[in-house]
């Protein structure tokens, strides 16, 4: 039997070595991958997120246009169709999205349904909103100290604001009905996006932050997108609806 080479089986040790050095490196890059990876589905469901809030907006100006109005937010977490009373005012101004009567996606990128807020004044089918009406919600940020900033003038106040609960799902509803766990005391801008308390008129629009510092408004993940009375006015005006 013919012996192979010391060379050849040096050769062949130095590769079995070199394969298992190759196969830890391997390991590490995959495990130093998944903390990326995750933050780029993160992302990608930001963005499909936002892409459905931009359809939303154009829902909401298409009904606008051919009504004079906004809708009123859903019946409930399984009727997704407007809760309007018989006269023609909201039975409410706060709730879920009625995307059923908007025809849009029920929920954003992490399955959960979209929070809707609508002022009364440009809402009410029996008495609709004129040239000079005046919207009531507020969308605020924080500025370094935390001291709430409102995003728009008394003038312009937005009609209409709807958002998506983000990654964490605090206080949101899913696509069921089933309601998604509470978030920490601390996350007090995210609780009152979810659960007003004494003013439904008040919505928080700030960038992502982990900061749960309460003074601060806590951590931060919700999507708000609101619409400018002056593109709504312009839209019922292009539509029709008005002067």
């Amino acid at each position: 039997m013919k012996r192979m080479p010391h060379s050849a089986r040096r050769s062949c040790g130095f590769t079995l070595v070199e394969a298992a050095i190759v196969l830890v490196l391997v390991g590490l890059l995959i495990g130093g991958l998944a903390i990326p990876l995750s933050a780029r589905l993160e992302q990608r469901q930001y963005e499909q997120t936002r892409q459905t809030l931009a359809d939303i907006r154009e829902a909401l100006l298409g009904f606008a246009a051919a009504r004079g109005y906004l809708p009123c937010p859903a019946k409930s977490a399984s009727d997704a169709e407007e809760d309007r009373a018989p006269g023609g005012a909201c039975n409410r101004q706060s709730g879920l999205l009625p995307w059923r009567t908007l025809g849009t996606a029920d929920a954003d990128d992490w399955g959960r349904q979209f929070h809707y807020r609508v002022s009364a004044a440009f809402s009410d089918a029996a008495n609709r909103p004129t040239l000079f009406t005046h919207a009531d919600l507020h969308v605020r940020a924080r500025d370094g100290a935390g001291a709430a900033q409102e995003l728009a003038s008394p003038d312009g106040l937005p009609p209409v604001v709807v958002l998506s609960h983000g990654p964490n799902g605090h206080w949101a509803t899913g696509k069921n009905g089933v309601a998604q766990a509470e978030g920490p005391a601390t996350s007090v801008d995210e609780r009152q996006n979810a659960n007003p308390g004494s003013d439904d008129r008040i919505v928080y629009a700030r960038p992502p932050s982990r900061n749960d510092d309460a003074a601060r408004g806590g951590a931060f993940d919700d999507e708000v997108l609101w619409i400018s009375p002056y593109v709504l006015l312009a839209r019922l005006i292009q539509g029709g609806r008005l002067p």
